[in-house]
């Protein structure tokens, strides 16, 4: 057994301030946390045209299904001058595998995704790791925007 007594104070206020030390350090950071998002944009098959910016769909046709409105959130983001592309929706989802159905129009839209959380000491981040339609063509481009042939 350890007597504290007899333990020099320079000793006790080292374990002091380490343990302080170490219940403060997240509260310092800075967490990015789910849900995840991702972005899409709905283009024509044969113009490539974004079917918003064409004015083939409005914002507003966009609809999801009633199960589908319960595990996601969506918005849409206009284009601007640090963000380009169009109008595109934002995607909130959470964890897990998910499948979202919406209709633009007449077209009814299937989408797969898979959202992992990834955990440290102090922080969980969301990842979408997957989104791919089984309905729609998804053309393989690399950027931060996933595109959605209609």
């Amino acid at each position: 057994m350890i007597r504290f007594g007899h333990l020099p104070i320079s000793l006790l206020l080292l374990i002091s301030m380490l343990l302080n030390a170490c219940s403060q350090k997240c509260e310092e950071l800075l967490c990015s946390t789910g849900p995840a998002r991702f972005d899409i944009q709905f283009i024509d098959k044969k113009s490539g045209a974004n079917v918003f910016q064409s004015g083939r769909y409005s914002p507003e046709d966009l609809q999801l299904s009633e199960s589908s409105a319960k595990i996601v959130d969506i918005s849409i983001q206009e284009a601007s001058e640090s963000y380009p592309v169009g109008v595109i929706i934002v995607f909130k989802i959470n964890e897990g595998k998910q499948e979202i159905e919406l209709k633009l129009g007449d077209e009814t839209i299937r989408l797969h995704t898979t959202v992992s959380i990834h955990k440290s000491d102090c922080c969980s981040n969301s990842f979408v790791d997957e989104v791919r339609s089984t309905t729609h063509t998804m053309p393989s481009e690399h950027t931060d925007v996933a595109t959605i042939e209609l």
